[in-house]
């Protein structure tokens, strides 16, 4: 998207040498090394196997609580293990992860959502296809095929992944949202419109839904509903504590300030 407002994350490698104990916001203790942190997740190695937690699953480590554990401003969360990733000048697709166990096809999900960080999006795709077939009958690794397909523009694959996760899971806001932005950007308008307002309907305190329609309504040269979605995605997304969601709309509102 142009002019995005990416963070850069600050990595470190912790000391191999202790195990950490981390008390997750689901009430399940972990105990594992921290290898890797950033301003978003932690990666910690559970008998070998890295897994990742995003900051907003962890309640405590070590008995601290998770804000007090770094210098620097920790991600807010959006929702519960969702996190938004862009294409350019287009609504957001959602990837998530899998929270609170630690199953072969949780590993693998959480690992390919560390690549789709990084932009390795054949790795992931690989991951998450083995994490189907431990699973078939899981939405989040379909999700998150269809979130690498469209992010590398192959729209076709990506409606494949996203029909079969909403087949089964057609209750998820994330899913139906995700659909409404690959339809939209398909070039098939109507549809996408139609899944975004319904993704609002089953999420409508959640700011980034109101961003998504208000991308749409820009795109559309809807300039009014565009700035009524980006100032009601603006008011959730401060509510929420979500900078960069508010970030982002404020960007778009000046832009509208620009064309008006």
């Amino acid at each position: 998207m142009r002019k995005i407002f990416w963070l850069i994350p600050f990595i470190f490698i912790a000391n191999p040498l202790f195990a950490e104990t981390l008390l997750l916001k689901s009430g399940k203790t972990v105990e594992g090394k921290i290898t890797e942190r950033n301003d978003k997740s932690i990666k910690v190695d559970i008998a070998g196997l890295p897994v990742t937690y995003y900051l907003d699953q962890i309640e405590s480590i070590n008995g601290e609580k998770i804000k007090t554990l770094s210098n620097n401003e920790p991600a807010t969360a959006d929702t519960a293990n969702k996190k938004e990733l862009y294409d350019s000048g287009n609504p957001v697709m959602h990837t998530a992860q899998v929270p609170g166990e630690e199953s072969e096809y949780t590993v693998l999900v959480n690992i390919a959502v560390d690549s789709m960080n990084k932009k390795n999006y054949a790795a992931a795709i690989e991951g998450l296809k083995k994490a189907i077939e431990k699973s078939p009958g899981r939405s989040t690794a379909y999700l998150n095929i269809a979130t690498c397909y469209h992010l590398m523009g192959q729209n076709q694959e990506a409606l494949k992944y996203l029909e079969k996760a909403y087949s089964i899971n057609p209750d998820d806001a994330t899913i139906v949202g995700n659909l409404g932005t690959v339809y939209f950007t398909s070039g098939k308008q109507d549809e996408g419109m139609d899944y975004l307002r319904k993704a609002i309907a089953m999420e409508p305190n959640y700011g980034r839904n109101y961003y998504n329609i208000g991308i749409a309504y820009y795109q559309q040269k809807k300039y009014k509903e565009a700035e009524e979605s980006f100032l009601k995605a603006k008011e959730l997304c401060k509510n929420a504590d979500d900078a960069q969601g508010v970030s982002n709309a404020e960007f778009y509102l000046n832009e509208l300030k620009n064309i008006k």
